[in-house]
């Protein structure tokens, strides 16, 4: 099972001279979370529900909705 676990940052090659806690920081910020955000998106072809998709959402889901009180169904079936 060992070998199932994730590299260590500061075991990676060329990064041995960065400390673990500079790896921390990065992944905090802002804009590095927005960034990766933005990649995971664009590999996933997802885009942010926005206001233009709320009313054919909802028509599509109005059935459904009717047979059900469970969010998670709905939420799978706009997916």
């Amino acid at each position: 099972m060992s070998s199932l676990r994730p590299r260590r940052y500061g075991s990676l090659p060329g990064n041995s001279a960065l400390h673990q806690s500079h790896w921390k920081a990065y992944s905090r910020r802002n804009q590095t979370r927005r960034e990766h955000l933005l990649e995971l998106q664009a590999a996933l072809q997802l885009r942010p529900l926005t206001v233009a998709d709320y009313r054919p959402a909802v028509l599509a889901l109005v059935d459904l909705a009717m047979q059900t009180d469970k969010g998670l169904i709905l939420a799978q079936a706009l997916m």
